[in-house]
């Protein structure tokens, strides 16, 4: 009777270590709305048109959610719940880029970033029995945004060390047990826009002069770091108020802007404006290195000219970041509609990022899952059926062991 037990348990073991390792293309699917399909031409067949130009160096290779889960209510009731909704959604948003990676849909140049309040890590999270701060949870998973809204570079500097040492670290010590070993990338993002009820977390107010001698004493005290990776401000409107007497010179740091209002790229006269007028004039002196614009809406209605925007600011060394982010989403029922606009993306990405183009970063994606070719699809329920048909099979090992 044993035997027949043991005999039973391990043909079903062996059949599910046979479909896990060699036939990802198994899985599930029935979530339709997360899945981009290869097989799928409309996306490709509305940009390709405008997806040429000169340097098969891709300058749109990056997404970023700014999520904030802090603002919810839920938050205030149950603080550590919702911090682990939100490294649920960051995880699965990372393995599935990871797996569009591997299966050669986009170029393994494409990363994803979320952003976070300087504050997270003094927020210590327990998750899996383990308790740390919550900015180290997201950085053994992904690159960070840090919101350094302050009105110094000396509380600037304090308030984003501990990240930055903790990304170094990582950078020096690739743990292969973390979701994506590429090189952690961290950024400063500093506050421009007015803030009446909270003064000290902004630079409104203060002089063009004072705002770059900080950009410059932080970019100086960071570079330390392997982990940093640069300055962004926001955003463009109250930068541009800021920055009315311009003062940067040709050594000033490169810096990254952000862009809410996506209504100028519809516009030809005010994108010029922007792009010609502004940011590479001599009010920005070309120090723009990348647009973090928000996308949303464009990458759904407004492929065509997301494209083309893309291809100008190409042409004068602009990158761009796709940019957006709800609170809700953190909330496990609200996932699907990060996972919504991370597969928008990918779309896009598909055609101005593709495989083949990559640069040599010596940074190889983590094969999370089989590491094999899918055939016509992937899902976020893929990512997850292989998880769990690993659990399956851990069970059956613990039941052989008992028999």
């Amino acid at each position: 009777m044993h035997f027949i037990k043991f005999l039973t348990v391990t043909i079903i073991f062996i059949i599910l270590a046979f479909l896990l390792l060699f036939s990802p293309s198994h899985s599930l699917q029935q979530q339709p709305e997360l899945t981009t399909s290869l097989t799928t031409t409309t996306t490709n067949s509305v940009m390709t048109a405008g997806s040429s130009s000169g340097s098969n160096t891709s300058n749109c290779h990056t997404i970023q959610l700014d999520i904030e889960p802090y603002s919810l209510n839920e938050w205030k009731i149950n603080q550590n719940q919702v911090a682990n909704d939100f490294l649920d959604l960051i995880e699965k948003i990372q393995l599935l880029i990871n797996q569009f990676i591997q299966n050669k849909i986009i170029s393994s140049n494409v990363r994803i970033s979320f952003a976070i309040p300087r504050w997270f890590n003094t927020i210590s999270i327990n998750r899996n029995k383990l308790t740390k701060p919550l900015s180290e949870f997201i950085l053994n998973i992904t690159d960070i945004v840090i919101m350094d809204y302050v009105d110094s570079s000396e509380r600037a500097i304090n308030d984003a060390k501990d990240e930055l040492i903790y990304g170094s670290n990582l950078n020096s010590f690739t743990n292969s047990f973390f979701l994506n070993n590429k090189q952690r990338k961290i950024f400063i993002a500093l506050e421009t826009m007015e803030l009446k009820d909270e003064p000290m977390a902004t630079f409104y107010g203060k002089t063009n002069e004072y705002f770059e001698k900080a950009i410059l004493d932080i970019d100086n005290n960071f570079k330390q770091y392997s982990s940093y990776s640069g300055i962004a401000i926001h955003y463009l409107d109250s930068w541009k108020i800021l920055n009315s007497i311009p003062i940067i010179n040709s050594t000033a740091p490169l810096r990254d802007l952000y862009i809410w209002n996506y209504d100028f790229i519809l516009n030809e006269t005010k994108r010029n404006d922007l792009l010609f007028n502004y940011l590479l004039n001599k009010k920005a002196n070309s120090k723009i290195r990348t647009i973090y614009l928000e996308s949303a809406y464009l990458l759904i209605e407004k492929k065509i000219e997301l494209l083309n925007f893309v291809n100008l600011c190409k042409n004068y060394s602009i990158n761009v970041e796709l940019l957006t982010g709800d609170a809700s989403w953190a909330l496990p029922n609200n996932h699907k509609e990060a996972l919504k606009f991370v597969d928008n993306a990918i779309r896009f990405l598909s055609v101005v990022s593709p495989p083949g183009n990559d640069s040599n970063s010596g940074n190889p994606v983590i094969d999370s899952m089989s590491g094999r070719k899918s055939s016509n699809s992937v899902t976020s329920s893929h990512l997850l059926a292989h998880s769990f048909c690993w659990d399956v099979l851990l069970l059956l090992f613990i039941l052989l062991l008992i028999l």
